[in-house]
């Protein structure tokens, strides 16, 4: 069984039930829950292991210097799809990439400037993410992993 996961970051927290249901239509939800996180920065860099901290600090500025609250949500569905491709050198499922740039252009903060751009999202949307998520479900062991969910249970003996 394949697995993929949506990772909701605090300022996007307001609009967890409405992610849930964008994801359900897509794959079967198996898993969802709040967490707590004591130290995002730290969280940050143990999600993000293969990029280096400077490029890490840049992507998350936003993040690490306007979220306060310290709890993120966490979506795990399963992905029956054979739809890996390469974008860029990475091997990502196509469907859960579609459906992750779906969500932000939903919710990611707005730009002032309407027609400024920065692909793939659409004009006016910034790249302050209220999501992360995996690309394939080689990344499920390390998400359970940091968030202490015992990944056999959910992933493997179902």
């Amino acid at each position: 069984m394949k697995h993929g996961y949506i990772l909701l970051w605090p300022h996007g927290m307001k609009n967890k039930d409405n992610i849930l249901e964008i994801i359900n239509n897509k794959f079967k939800v198996v898993y969802h829950k709040s967490f707590e996180v004591d130290n995002l920065e730290k969280f940050m860099y143990s999600l993000y292991t293969k990029e280096n901290k400077a490029f890490i600090r840049s992507k998350n500025n936003f993040l690490l210097k306007k979220c306060k609250d310290k709890q993120i949500y966490l979506y795990i569905f399963e992905n029956h799809l054979n739809d890996i491709k390469l974008y860029n050198d990475t091997k990502k499922s196509e469907t859960e990439w579609d459906l992750k740039i779906h969500i932000r252009n939903l919710y990611n903060p707005k730009f002032s400037n309407k027609n400024r751009r920065i692909k793939p999202l659409d004009k006016g949307i910034s790249h302050d993410h209220v999501i992360h998520s995996s690309d394939t479900s080689e990344e499920m062991p390390h998400i359970c992993s940091l968030l202490k969910i015992d990944y056999n249970k959910i992933c493997v003996n179902k």
